[in-house]
Parts: C-alpha cells; sequence; structure tokens
C-alpha cells in the first residue's frame, strides 16, 4: 500500500492509493476536539482514487482524486474542505480548464495559504504523451482560479512532470519521476520562483542525482 502524509501543527491527514481505495483519516492533535473524523467525497466513484495526495494549511484541505472521470476518463479532480468546527466541510471540486482523459490531475498538491498547486502526471503538450504539468490555482472571492499552467521546458515522452510537488514561500520544487536525464526513468526535480504574478524556471532549474 502506498502512504502519502502531510503534517501540520493542527493536524494529520493520511492518504492512501494504489490498492485501497478507502477515504481519508483525519486524526486531530488538539485535545478539545474529537479525536477522528473521516473526511470523503459525497459524489465518490469507483477508481477515482480520493487521497491520492493531501495538502493542509490553515483549516483548509485538499485532497487529490487522480482517477476522477468527470473531465474524462482519469482525468482527475481536487477537492477542498475547509474546517468548520469539529468538521470538513467540502467547498470546492476543481479541474483545469484544459481537462482531458488521461491527465491524472490531482496525482500530486501542495497548498500554502490561497495557493494551490496541483500536479497532472498524464498531461500532454504539443503532442509531447504524458509529459506532465503543474497547475497553480489562487483562492479569490470568486472561488479558486486557475492562474497558471507550468510544464518542463525539455519536457519529452512519458517524464510525468508534477509526480510530486513541493511549495514553501515564493519557491516551487516540481518532481518529473520518469524523467530520463540520468539514465532510464531517473527522474529530476525543476525549481521554479514566483515572478511577480506568474512563475519562471531558475537558470539551474533542473537537479538531478
Amino acid at each position: 500500500m502506498c502512504r502519502s502524509i502531510v503534517i501540520c501543527a493542527v493536524c494529520i491527514a493520511l492518504g492512501s492509493s494504489g490498492c485501497d481505495t478507502s477515504p481519508q483519516e483525519i486524526v486531530d492533535a488538539s485535545p478539545p476536539v474529537p479525536s477522528s473524523s473521516r473526511v470523503f467525497p459525497d459524489d465518490g466513484a469507483d477508481l477515482a482514487y480520493f487521497g491520492s495526495a493531501v495538502a493542509v494549511s490553515g483549516g483548509l484541505l485538499a485532497v487529490g482524486a487522480s482517477g476522477d472521470d468527470s473531465g474524462g476518463l482519469d482525468s482527475g479532480a481536487v477537492y477542498i474542505f475547509a474546517r468548520e468546527g469539529t468538521e470538513w466541510v467540502r467547498k470546492a471540486r476543481l479541474r483545469p480548464e484544459d481537462a482531458a482523459a488521461g491527465d491524472h490531475f490531482g496525482a500530486a498538491v501542495a497548498l500554502a495559504d490561497s495557493t494551490l498547486v496541483v500536479g497532472a502526471t498524464g498531461s500532454a503538450h504539443e503532442g509531447v504523451r504524458n509529459a506532465g504539468a503543474v497547475y497553480i490555482l489562487e483562492q479569490r472571492d470568486i472561488g479558486w482560479v486557475q492562474t497558471a499552467k507550468l510544464v518542463a521546458p525539455d519536457r519529452e515522452h512519458g517524464d510525468e512532470f508534477g509526480s510530486s510537488v513541493s511549495l514553501s514561500g515564493g519557491m516551487l520544487a516540481i518532481g518529473a519521476r520518469s524523467d530520463d536525464a540520468d539514465g532510464f526513468n531517473t527522474g529530476s526535480i525543476y525549481i521554479f520562483q514566483r515572478d511577480g504574478g506568474g512563475w519562471k524556471p531558475l537558470s539551474s532549474a533542473r537537479l538531478t542525482r
């Protein structure tokens, strides 16, 4: 069983993917609040893989469902829940503007304040299949708005750019687990920096083993 774990000062979110499609389990570390609750979508479907990625920031929880079919077979989706009292309440179900079958949007997520980063490992770009992409969404008064789509500048078939994401301040690290940079499927990491209202790759942005 593959496990994904996100830890913050308030709670620990444990997700499972692959052979186990059980929903999220939330274990609360605050003594005054009940010790556990179970989070799952009200529109869950077989093989949606809800919980394939999780991220917590403040009172928000982002959950990837990389097998969701709402935009096409295995197009993927991300659910946003907000903490209200002792409950996690669903606020949004997100898909990219160009959702397509096989994208696996929600394979990786990162959440920091009002910025959500989502990996779509199966996304194709300019005919390059499974190159992968990363979407940036910002929380606005009208809801979550897609503000950017990032792709690897040297993308190749099957790189799976967006297989992992990590956001801290103005720096964003993106994994491409199947990149052949240093041998077959050895993988690499790309570093992007926030630049005004957008994101740009650093000059030494590609890291390998």
